[in-house]
């Protein structure tokens, strides 16, 4: 009887030796979670976050200095000048004048006679009617003359016609042609609202 009440006493202070609700320290690790389909769950790896989108910046280029302008083949000079004038012949040709001195628009201009061998030769048919006229301009009065095709100084000059009272606008005059021969023609024309005159050259040739 006294040795059983001392190995009850022995297993009681072994008992009392180990601390109660501490699992042992090889316990197994746990199992992992299982979901709701009754599998293992897989690690998710947390998504990276994405790195803004970076403008590349840009820089400004200041543009190129200006650079002077070419030079141009414009007038030095925009003074104002008369407009052509026209001589009609009998066939309906119209041959401009060669400009020689003028006074027009407060611009004027001072030319000696113009010989036959600067202006293009234009032939008459003999006692035929030139008409001239200056569109869209408008002249008061004319007159007419000429001189020998060979005589470049112009030392004979002869009266062809004339024309106009110096008043009312005119479009058009009409002068015979010279006789028969080569001839340089000069026209002066008289503008209306007085805004000047201007003398033109022909080389009329006549058979």
């Amino acid at each position: 009887m006294a040795g059983r009440l001392l190995a009850i006493a022995l297993l009681a202070a072994v008992a009392a030796c180990v601390p109660v609700g501490n699992p042992p320290t090889d316990a197994p690790a746990q199992s992992p979670a299982v979901t709701s389909l009754g599998s293992p769950s897989q690690a998710v790896p947390s998504p990276q976050p994405t790195p803004p989108l970076v403008t590349p910046r840009t820089t400004a280029t200041a543009p190129p200095p200006p650079t002077d302008a070419p030079a141009t083949d414009a007038p030095a000079s925009s003074e104002p000048m008369p407009r052509d004038a026209l001589m009609t012949l009998p066939d309906g040709t119209q041959h401009a004048g060669a400009l020689g001195s003028y006074f027009y628009g407060g611009a004027a201009a001072d030319s000696p006679w113009l010989p036959a061998r600067v202006l293009p030769a234009l032939e008459a048919p003999a006692g035929s009617s030139l008409v001239l006229s200056v569109p869209p301009l408008e002249f008061v009065s004319w007159g007419a003359r000429y001189a020998d095709a060979a005589d470049e100084e112009a030392d004979v000059i002869s009266p062809l016609a004339s024309g106009g009272d110096g008043a009312t606008p005119l479009e058009s005059a009409t002068l015979p042609a010279p006789p028969s021969g080569s001839w340089v023609v000069a026209v002066q024309l008289y503008f209306a609202q007085e805004e000047g005159d201007a003398t033109y050259y022909w080389h009329v040739t006549v058979p």
